[in-house]
């Protein structure tokens, strides 16, 4: 019997699997699609960011009630209800599309309705991971569902410059909302048996925030991971918001699609290494080293415009992500009780995208304004720096992402020491309900 629901447990997981990587790519497609768009129509990195700003705004604004409805209600309802209503969103960038001129404050407004709803599912899809299996088997899931986001970056860039090159925006936001629909229908299905873990209904809403907020506060550790993950998230934040116009600069669309589809490849080949073997030995030194490889990858991203080096550097940085976010979610999964894991998710989930935030406001305008003049023929770091990793319009944005990877360094450095760390539960004794 036990045999038999081990079968079906993971037979509700591949699916579960299929579905966020159908997602991902359809997800990925979109966003890579509108950021090529909107640069090449108004060729400002500065605007390109705020768009990608106004996507991550819904993800501040509701992280944590999203959390706290997956622990009150049905979690895979909640999957479900999201994924429909943001392709409320699609439609309305469609509508800019065909009857309002391309108008950029339209495509923002679809893109904050798409991401507003899309926000209402990470929390309740993490959640959902421990409610169909068992403690050892947490990162090697992290690892497999790592692979969606693998194909963000691998496979949407691809697929995405042959769709636009054919049918422009428009036919890669109709690809989006087939792949809605279609996780939806996978959704429903794992639903069937498996039961949701829900918090008392009379258990007052400001309550259950707060006991999220307090499974935080009161580890000294996962504060620790918070943060990390934080500053991780605004170092990815910015070399995906200025790749594209740090490769554009010198080399056009086509080409910065495969590149970015090969250095994204590092990030499959960690995350089914993970799939298939469990971390083992001291998960902090892990962590630890796979950050300061990651500083290493943004250093040689930023430092001369040569594809093969940019190429390079990006597949060993992707090639770290895996490890982080795998290490970090074991982490929280088994210092966390699961009747809680939904709402910390969710807060944990809109503390670290305020990296995003701050990545997409500051980037583009750090870049346009502050960095590319310095790097400019005749600007104030051409006879210096601009010696060692060259002078143009793209040369700002690569000193930008070179500092980043040296502040990725000293971060790999302050984590291998941290006491609170080092404390966190880390084998065989998750906190049970």
């Amino acid at each position: 019997m036990e045999k038999d629901n081990n079968i079906i447990k993971n037979k509700r997981f591949l699916i579960f699997r299929l579905a966020s990587l159908i997602a991902a790519i359809g997800s990925g497609m979109t966003s890579f699609a509108i950021g090529i768009y909107i640069f090449q129509k108004t060729d400002s990195a500065f605007i390109k960011s705020m768009i990608s700003l106004v996507a991550f705004l819904p993800t501040i604004l509701s992280g944590p009630f999203a959390g706290t409805l997956a622990d009150r209600f049905d979690r895979r309802k909640m999957m479900v209800l999201g994924d429909g209503l943001s392709s409320l969103g699609i439609m309305l960038i469609l509508f800019s599309l065909y009857f309002a001129d391309s108008n950029i404050m339209l495509i923002g407004c679809g893109v904050f309705v798409s991401a507003l709803f899309s926000s209402m599912i990470e929390p309740a899809a993490k959640a959902t991971v421990s409610d169909m299996l068992n403690e050892e088997e947490y990162t090697k899931a992290s690892g497999l569902l790592q692979l969606a986001g693998a194909a963000r970056f691998l496979i949407s860039p691809i697929i995405t410059s042959f769709v636009m090159a054919r049918g422009g925006l428009e036919a890669v936001l109709y690809i989006d909302l087939f792949t809605i629909f279609s996780t939806i229908g996978a959704v429903i299905y794992i639903s069937k048996g498996l039961k949701a873990k829900e918090t008392p209904k009379n258990e007052a809403y400001t309550e259950s925030l707060r006991q999220g907020f307090a499974a935080i506060k009161n580890n000294s550790g996962i504060k620790v991971l918070v943060l990390f993950l934080t500053l991780l998230t605004f170092m990815l934040g910015s070399i995906q918001e200025l790749s594209t116009p740090l490769i554009l600069s010198f080399t056009d669309a086509k080409t910065l699609s495969i590149m970015l589809t090969i250095a994204a490849l590092g990030m499959v080949v960690s995350s089914l290494y993970l799939g298939m073997r469990e971390i083992r030995g001291n998960k902090i030194k892990i962590l630890s080293l796979s950050v300061f490889i990651s500083g290493i990858g943004m250093v040689g991203f930023g430092a001369k415009e040569q594809v093969l080096l940019i190429t390079l550097s990006g597949f060993v940085f992707f090639m770290t992500l895996p490890f982080m976010n795998s290490i970090a979610d074991y982490l929280i999964r088994v210092n966390i009780p699961n009747s809680l894991q939904g709402r910390v998710f969710g807060i944990i989930g809109t503390i670290s995208q305020l990296g995003y935030v701050f990545a997409y406001a500051l980037s583009g305008f750090l870049a346009d304004f502050i960095f590319r003049p310095l790097l400019q023929e005749g600007g104030a770091l051409a006879s210096s720096i601009g010696r060692i990793i060259g002078v143009g319009s793209g040369r700002g944005i690569g000193l930008y992402i070179i500092l980043e990877g040296f502040m990725l360094m000293v971060l790999a450095v302050f984590l291998a020491n941290n006491r609170d760390l080092h404390k966190l539960k880390r084998e065989g004794n998750i906190q049970k309900d």
